[in-house]
């Protein structure tokens, strides 16, 4: 996580350096450690939903149009990413984690309003619920 000074400083240079446990301006050190050898200590056995962030999801692109992509029906801020992700793992798609195998940097931005946060967690514990795979709403628009 880095903080908004960082950030800006990063935004204006256009370049930065990388990140490490020390550097000023970060917070949750933990996750800027990438020691490769350690990794498998971190691998998950189940295959859920929880906790994913759309900052450090990546997907092939076939996988991304089988579920149809994103909810569009998601407002604000919550669960779209947990959503998306079940659907990607209803769908049959193994979840890999890099947790100390690979950096993801999170430049600090302006939080989307939880105003809609019980009714995109509702439509998240559906597709959970109905092993829901693709979305109406999505990237086809269907």
């Amino acid at each position: 996580m880095v903080e908004e000074d960082l950030t800006g400083q990063i935004l204006a240079a256009g370049t930065f350096d990388p990140i490490f446990f020390f550097t000023p301006g970060i917070s949750n050190r933990f996750n800027s450690l990438r020691i490769p050898l350690f990794s498998w200590l971190f691998q998950l056995s189940k295959q859920d939903a929880t906790k994913t962030r759309g900052c450090n999801l990546a997907f092939w692109k076939d996988d991304f149009i089988a579920v149809n992509g994103y909810n569009n029906t998601f407002s604000g801020w919550g669960s779209e990413d947990n959503e998306f992700a079940a659907r990607l793992i209803n769908a049959g798609i193994k979840k890999v984690r890099l947790k100390m195998a690979a950096n993801c940097y999170h430049l600090h931005h302006k939080c989307n309003s939880k105003a809609e946060v019980e009714a995109n967690e509702y439509r998240y514990m559906e597709t959970i619920r109905y092993n829901i795979i693709s979305c109406l709403n999505g990237y086809a628009e269907v």
